[in-house]
């Protein structure tokens, strides 16, 4: 089973700022996976995708 990081950790592990994180999920830069019916995690697939295209910081 793949790692769910919430926005927070996801934002530390990119060297972004959390509203970067949220406004590219908004842009659907970001792929995340809804939990109940407001939280969002970010799959690590994700964070590892957005890392070898070089996008965080």
């Amino acid at each position: 089973m793949e790692a769910l990081f919430t926005v927070r950790e996801a934002a530390k592990l990119l060297t972004l700022k959390e509203s970067t994180v949220y406004r590219w999920i908004l842009d659907k830069k970001i792929r995340p996976v809804r939990v109940g019916t407001r939280a969002v995690r970010i799959p690590e697939g994700e964070i590892l995708r957005i890392r070898e295209e070089g996008m965080g910081a």
